[in-house]
């Protein structure tokens, strides 16, 4: 694809691009691609997990209850702008 640019303005153009989403994600922000759509965090508690088995020697399970605990994690999820599904429907 021609963009116009030399391979080195690329390359800055590009870290930059990179940079900007590292910072959005690192400070759990959303995210706005243009008209396409937007990556926003959505934040889950705190949760005991428990996990009813133990692997052992030569892949093998013994039943056995542990109990973890996971702190709050975000996740991000994708969203299409409305006006961007009505216009590109298959």
């Amino acid at each position: 694809m021609q963009s116009g640019l030399s391979y080195e303005q690329a390359c800055r153009v590009y870290s930059c691009m990179v940079g900007v989403l590292e910072d959005a994600m690192l400070n759990a922000e959303k995210i706005k691609f243009g008209k396409l759509g937007c990556l926003f965090p959505v934040k889950k508690p705190p949760r005991d997990v428990v996990m009813g088995f133990v692997r052992g020697p030569g892949n093998s399970m013994t039943h056995s209850r542990r109990v973890y605990h996971l702190d709050e994690r975000t996740e991000y999820r994708f969203n299409f702008y409305r006006e961007y599904q009505r216009k590109h429907q298959t």
